[in-house]
């Protein structure tokens, strides 16, 4: 019985992740620099934005895409004028990826368009419901980050 509920409280918790994603991205609908792009593109340039630039392995590996499929990506935000790929300073023979001007504009719109989801998420909610939903979300982000969701079943009770 107790293992029923768990998957119930699995499914509805799946389901309303599922709404919650898919608001998120309608948000990004306000922005005409984001509404062409795809998700992974977008995370590319989230990534670029918050690191300043990095190399083409490590944004690979941030994004948990193989090295074929971003350089792909960064060739199509290459061409679109989003990224700049330039030599290392250390090491010449890395490629580094940066943000142009147009790209910073579009990460711009990236974190505009996050907080304008975050006040509506947060808006019909009291102020204590605020405060304990931000620190429930910590808690998992901890957790995801510490890959302790990948390496053994989270169980509800």
């Amino acid at each position: 019985m107790m293992e029923r509920s768990v998957e119930a409280h699995n499914l509805v918790l799946a389901k309303h992740l599922e709404i919650l994603v898919k608001a998120c991205d309608r948000s990004c609908a306000a922005f005409p620099s984001l509404v062409s792009m795809t998700k992974m593109e977008r995370a590319a340039l989230n990534i670029l934005g918050e690191s300043g630039g990095i190399t083409v392995s490590n944004l690979s590996e941030s994004l948990h895409a193989p090295m074929s499929s971003t350089s792909v990506l960064i060739d199509g935000l290459e061409s679109a004028g989003q990224v700049q790929r330039t030599r290392g300073l250390e090491d010449r023979r890395s490629v580094v990826v940066q943000l142009t001007k147009s790209g910073m504009s579009a990460y711009q719109d990236i974190l505009q368009s996050r907080l304008d989801f975050a006040r509506e998420l947060l808006a019909p909610m009291i102020p204590e419901e605020q405060v304990q939903f931000l620190a429930l979300i910590q808690v998992a982000r901890e957790a995801i980050e510490a890959n302790e969701l990948t390496q053994k079943p989270a169980t509800l009770v």
